[in-house]
């Protein structure tokens, strides 16, 4: 399920990439951060969740204040390392990344669609699902 979401992304910004006219990473590495953020807002939704109906409030222990602050840096480097790490390794590995292109090259131009209307609705519903739950705790 993931997979197609991953596969998706990367195809948005390696067209975003090729219309830039930019050779830097083919949209890789962005496709890497941004599905590793959306992970990472999905784990934070479920932590409001749980905040706001069983008063458990786990975030209070995480001390990301502000930008300015060199443990806030810290602290989120550490907290989104994971994340991507697993992304990186489990779909952007030289086999794992050729494999899955030639996969999405040979489904039929219906099931692509599908696929890419999927990915679009996970990435709105994973934002606006991360914002209500924000709001229900404020």
């Amino acid at each position: 399920m993931l997979k197609e979401i991953v596969y998706w992304i990367y195809r948005f910004f390696y067209k975003l990439r090729r219309a830039q006219k930019r050779k830097d990473n083919n949209g890789k590495m962005d496709s890497v951060m941004v599905v590793s953020v959306c992970l990472f807002a999905n784990v934070l939704t479920l932590l409001n969740l749980l905040n706001y109906y069983t008063s458990i409030d786990v975030l209070a222990y995480i001390p990301v204040t502000t930008r300015y602050e060199l443990t806030s840096w810290i602290c989120i480097i550490i907290i989104m390392a994971p994340f991507i790490a697993f992304v990186y390794k489990r779909y952007f590995a030289k086999e794992k990344f050729s494999n899955m292109i030639q996969e999405y090259a040979v489904k039929s131009k219906r099931r692509r669609s599908w696929g890419s209307l999927w990915a679009f609705c996970y990435f709105i519903l994973t934002w606006a699902a991360f914002f209500k739950s924000v709001s229900l705790v404020n």
